[in-house]
């Protein structure tokens, strides 16, 4: 009998490091504190989310790296909608049926549909990645290392450098929530994977603990330089005139997810992960639940419950400990909901493994087989 193999958990561990800083993101976004904070309060704040905002960027990289050479499962599409229409649908229904909240019966029948809406923006517009994967694939699988360089090269000068200078004139990145964005950094986590930088000019002849060091210093790096420009444009655009402006173009272009200062960054610390070599059981399970803590606590209706729950909607005075009692409701706020992740997986498995559901699994792939939709 064939023993499987333990899956490496150096990306496993990414996952659940960049899930947490989703959430400790979300739990400083979505509250009052940073319009309300200034002094070294705001420093602070501010170099924070430049540590933590890579979140995005890493995920899609992750999906680069590890899809471009994979064929598209039309059972990881249902699965994801499933996950997505459960958690959209239910949590509201929870939320009604215990007095907490009230929803119109329009925003309601959305909730139920099957069909993501913009509740989960990232969700949609990575399904919508996952389902054009192939097209992409089949360009990287065509392309040697110098044209794949020159594509991505090619996409950073156009959707990033143009967009920031242009303040979005030349082509609405939506300021890197947009599906363009994802491409782009398909590219470059198929590259990541396609062309290891252990393997490249530079640093083919060091060992992977000095590529771990130059991760880190270019990560921290690119971090404090994000922060001194939000710093800086935030003063500058207080100003009047062509400076003011230059100030708020300069602000809104560096805290975008397609900023290249924060792609870097994003690349430095998945270099940084890939280093690493090491299996553990424990860390990949609790990777297989980073889709539902993500699903689970930033669904709209929820968020605001358990901001009300923590008093997170006060206007100050903030003090330092602040900090802490975000971090710790993070901590919390993660946990939970990834022991009710791990409950909705194993009810869904008992429901997977039933007749009934095997056969429509069955129908429906003979279905697109007939119709020539060839997921594979």
């Amino acid at each position: 009998m064939e023993v499987k193999k333990e899956r490496n958990s150096n990306f496993e561990l990414m996952r659940i490091i960049t899930m947490f800083m989703i959430v400790l993101w979300h739990f400083i976004r979505n509250g009052p504190m940073p319009q309300h904070i200034d002094g070294s309060l705001k420093i602070i704040l501010i170099f924070l989310n430049a540590l933590i905002e890579i979140h995005i960027c890493s995920f899609v990289l992750l999906s680069g790296y590890f899809q471009y050479n994979k064929k598209m499962k039309l059972s990881k599409v249902i699965t994801l909608n499933n996950s997505i229409w459960f958690y959209k649908a239910l949590i509201p229904i929870i939320l009604i049926s215990l007095g907490l909240v009230s929803i119109d019966k329009i925003t309601f029948l959305k909730l139920l549909s099957p069909i993501p809406h913009k509740d989960y923006w990232y969700m949609t517009t990575y399904l919508i990645l996952y389902l054009i994967s192939p097209l992409l694939n089949i360009i990287i699988e065509n392309t040697n290392k110098r044209q794949h360089k020159l594509i991505i090269i090619m996409l950073i000068l156009l959707f990033c450098i143009l967009s920031i200078v242009t303040n979005e004139e030349f082509y609405k990145m939506n300021y890197g929530y947009s599906l363009t964005n994802f491409i782009m950094l398909y590219f470059i986590g198929s590259f990541l994977h396609k062309y290891p930088i252990e393997k490249s000019t530079i640093f083919k002849s060091k060992n992977k603990e000095y590529i771990r060091f130059i991760s880190i210093i270019t990560f921290f790096t690119m971090a404090f330089i994000a922060a001194i420009i939000e710093i800086a444009s935030t003063d500058i655009s207080s100003t009047n005139g062509i400076v003011g402006y230059f100030g708020y173009v300069l602000h809104q272009s560096f805290t975008a997810y397609n900023n290249p200062i924060l792609i870097l960054q994003a690349i430095s610390y998945f270099i940084f992960f890939s280093t690493l070599n090491f299996k553990s059981k424990m860390v990949n399970n609790i990777a297989k639940t980073c889709l539902g803590i993500y699903l689970i606590h930033d669904n709209e209706y929820l968020i605001t419950f358990i901001f009300k729950i923590f008093n997170m909607y006060y206007e100050g005075p903030y003090k330092i400990t602040l900090f802490s009692k975000i971090f710790i409701i993070s901590i919390i706020t993660f946990l939970g909901c990834m022991l009710i992740e791990l409950v909705r997986q194993f009810i869904f498995k008992l429901i997977k493994n039933l007749k009934i559901s095997k056969r429509i699994n069955k129908n429906i792939s003979n279905q697109f087989n007939n119709l020539l939709i060839n997921i594979q």
